[in-house]
């Protein structure tokens, strides 16, 4: 009886113990790990200059690690240094292939680049990886806008909203495309989503306003006009461009 519970014991203290072990031995170094918070909190500051100093110098410490790389490629991207950023993201990859922020931030990469052919298979690895990375989605949907494959953006966006009805940038997203096609109900239905996440926000009333400017439908528009109760600049002058009841018979 004591020797199986002295097996199991030493078999409790092999699972406890490898996967701390394992741990220690991937960790970065103390002085990678200073530097790297040095890094990120100028990089949040906006600081990118210092940002890049303390990541690069963090990378030093430990120069397999993954995630450093994509915080370095930010910064290399928010200081306009397309060529580093793109070093960084593929060292990024190298060391860290199954990190799906590292394939979406490369899919950003191409994005704004002007490569959606090249920053589509970056989305949807993103989303092998990890199925719930809602921006890999959402950018996903960007890039067949872009492209003019309005189905496929069609369909990405209306994913997005299934899972999180709140999503402001989708209903904006579909809002565009069905009026593109054509289809006024649901374009008409994606603004008035938007008015419901934020009935205070007089921006979306107005947009809806001018949707119906658009469609040729001024009863509704004047509808939505004198349901307004502000006295806002621009939704004054919205409402200045529209006719009076009168002028519609």
């Amino acid at each position: 009886m004591y020797i199986r519970l002295r097996f199991f014991y030493l078999a409790l203290s092999l699972t406890t113990l490898l996967p701390l072990t394992l741990w220690a031995a991937q960790a970065p170094p103390r002085e990678a790990r200073k530097a790297f918070n040095q890094g990120l909190r100028a990089l949040e500051q906006g600081n990118f200059v210092e940002a890049a100093s303390m990541l690069t110098q963090s990378l030093e410490h430990s120069p397999t690690w993954g995630f450093a790389y994509l915080q370095l490629a930010k910064t290399y991207q928010n200081l306009s240094a397309d060529s580093k950023a793109l070093e960084a993201l593929k060292k990024a990859l190298k060391y860290s292939p199954n990190d799906a922020r590292v394939h979406l931030q490369l899919g950003l990469f191409y994005k704004t680049t002007g490569n959606c052919a090249r920053a589509l298979p970056r989305f949807q690895k993103a989303l092998k990886l990890r199925p719930s990375l809602e921006q890999a989605r959402f950018e996903q949907g960007l890039c067949h806008e872009t492209t003019n494959n309005r189905k496929l953006a069609i369909e990405r966006f209306e994913e997005i909203v299934e899972d999180n009805p709140k999503h402001l940038g989708a209903w904006a997203a579909l809002g565009r495309l069905h009026e593109q096609a054509g289809d006024q109900t649901q374009a008409e239905n994606a603004h008035r989503k938007m008015i419901e996440l934020y009935p205070n926000v007089p921006f979306y009333q107005i947009q809806l306003i001018q949707f119906f400017k658009r469609m040729g439908n001024i009863e509704k528009a004047i509808k939505i006009r004198e349901a307004i109760k502000s006295t806002q600049p621009a939704i004054n002058k919205t409402m200045r461009e529209l006719p009076r009841s009168k002028e519609l018979n």
